[in-house]
């Protein structure tokens, strides 16, 4: 990936899905001012801060993995896909037993506890896995290496 080349099209849609993931976080932060304003804390700052820049994270690289705009023509390293994976694996463990425990709920006192943590972390690698191997399957495909 060192010497990745894109063209001007994945250029112009990552330009693209980086304004709209611009736009998710300005909508994230107004969404939590006004949340934090009116019904007060919802989760500890950490949490909040993981959240809203992992939502539009999240979606910045599923959006251009989808379009075929994060990296270049068959460059998709499938060890990225296996510790995508093994992250996903680890953080729904780390959060499992915490699922069903009624002495560790994930809200205490009407916040987020920051238990619940893994959990994200799990569907966030998991989303991006899923993308790269559709996308790789879909790239495959369209080359005619899998009929």
């Amino acid at each position: 990936m060192k010497n990745a080349r894109y063209d001007e099209f994945q250029i112009a849609t990552r330009h693209k899905i980086a304004f709209q993931s611009f736009i998710l976080v300005m909508i994230l932060i107004g969404l939590n001012g006004y949340i934090k304003e009116g019904y007060g804390v919802w989760a500890s700052p950490l949490l909040e801060a993981f959240i809203m820049v992992w939502i539009p994270g999240l979606y910045f690289a599923v959006m251009s993995i989808s379009k075929n705009a994060y990296f270049s023509k068959n460059d998709y390293p499938i060890l990225l896909v296996v510790l995508l994976g093994l992250t996903a694996i680890m953080g729904f463990f780390s959060t499992a037993p915490f699922i069903f425990s009624a002495e560790h709920p994930f809200i205490e006192n009407g916040q987020l506890n920051d238990r619940i943590m893994g959990l994200l972390i799990a569907i966030i690698s998991m989303g991006m896995g899923v993308a790269l191997i559709v996308r790789r399957i879909l790239n495959r495909r369209m080359d005619g290496r899998w009929e």
